[in-house]
């Protein structure tokens, strides 16, 4: 989707914990869950105003009549935002034109353009011209209805029923297969032309009228900190406070406006989300589907956790068998005297010296065998 070039620099870096949802380990499976609740930046239909009532407005066309939404009830309408600079809105303009071209004066389907971050009318009054458009286009200056409609950038086609009902909403640059397919669900069949979507709020034809209300300390910070949880639609992961983007800065104006009315912080962010989604708030509330932002997380940890146990349970080698360890030779005496008298002999190494442990005479299994290995000694060192 086309978006307008912003004159200022680069935005502030944003703390962490700000993209993320504590703790910032879980931030992966956070942007999963949101995924699951809104659809993709890069959707071309769908969003949440889809099945309920069409806000109402009430604006001033470009040559000075107004219009309000509500007075076309009973009729299908097509709601258009664009803008001069933007490029796919160009290449749909002939459809939207051949479209109200066959459409009889005060009857059928009607066909709205509403105008979206236009800095210079002539541009928009040039283009109107160019492409011969000849159904009412609206200003938006302060980007209210834009807002309204959750727009984000643009083309955005909204298409709304006779009985005031969102039924469609597509995104960027139509052809007529696409438009086709929302003014069939207005009952429209047979007509081919193209709708397109939203574009990001932005620059105010009067600046005198995009003035914020005057608020007291206390509700600037407060107004600071209900913006700090809401997230620009176009910069992903940053605060409306901290965005350079256009329609950061309108969303931020529509919450001072709110804190000044006095309505509550549930209010405020309740007012956003209806028409963004839960998408819009960074801090999603631990309660109804918002839960699932906060849970997903843990959960995959936890099921991946398990996965990964069972893996390396097994593939972990069996552990070895210990070797049997032999049972102790019993203690016989026999032998143990037969040693005895062994190591008294001649070049042995050991001393000869007296022992009256060795000397003792220990029976032998056949009788008395001390003093006979005694005797033996003797005469083997008498020598010949």
């Amino acid at each position: 989707m086309t978006q307008p070039a912003s004159p200022s620099a680069n935005p502030a870096p944003v703390p962490t914990w700000k993209r993320l949802v504590p703790p910032d380990c879980c931030g992966a499976g956070r942007r999963a869950g949101v995924a699951l609740l809104r659809p993709a930046d890069d959707a071309t239909t769908g969003g949440p105003l889809v099945g309920r009532a069409a806000p109402d407005f009430t604006l001033q066309s470009l040559d000075g009549s107004e219009l309000r939404l509500s007075s076309l009830k009973g009729r299908p309408v097509v709601v258009n935002f664009w803008a001069s600079w933007c490029v796919p809105c160009r290449e749909e303009a002939p459809l939207f034109r051949d479209l109200s071209t066959r459409q009889a004066p005060g009857t059928g389907l009607a066909l709205v353009g509403v105008l979206f971050q236009e800095p210079r009318e002539d541009a928009a009054r040039t283009f109107i011209q160019e492409y011969a458009l000849a159904y009412p286009n609206l200003r938006d200056p302060k980007a209210r209805t834009a807002i309204n409609y959750g727009v984000g950038g643009i083309p955005e086609t909204v298409f709304i029923d006779a009985k005031g009902v969102v039924r469609h909403v597509d995104r960027g640059g139509l052809d007529r297969a696409r438009l086709n397919v929302g003014l069939e669900k207005l009952g429209c069949r047979g007509c081919e032309v193209d709708p397109a979507l939203h574009c990001p709020a932005g620059v105010c034809a009067d600046a005198g009228g995009c003035r914020s209300p005057e608020l007291s300390p206390a509700q600037e910070a407060r107004a600071e900190r209900l913006g700090t949880n809401l997230r620009c639609p176009i910069c992903t992961g940053v605060p409306i406070t901290e965005s350079t983007n256009d329609i950061s800065r309108e969303m931020l104006r529509e919450v001072r406006e709110q804190v000044a009315a006095g309505r509550s912080d549930r209010d405020v962010y309740g007012y956003f989300v209806e028409r963004y989604g839960n998408f819009v708030l960074l801090d999603p509330p631990k309660e109804g589907a918002g839960v699932l932002l906060w849970g997903a997380p843990l959960l995959a940890l936890g099921a991946g956790g398990a996965v990964l146990w069972r893996v390396l349970r097994r593939r972990s080698p069996a552990p070895m068998a210990a070797p049997p360890v032999a049972d102790p030779e019993p203690f016989d005496p026999f032998l143990a005297q037969v040693q005895r008298d062994t190591a008294r002999l001649p070049g042995n190494g050991r001393s000869s010296s007296h022992d009256p442990e060795r000397d003792s005479v220990v029976p032998d299994r056949g009788g008395c065998r001390g003093a006979d290995a005694l005797a033996a000694a003797g005469q083997h060192g008498a020598g010949p």
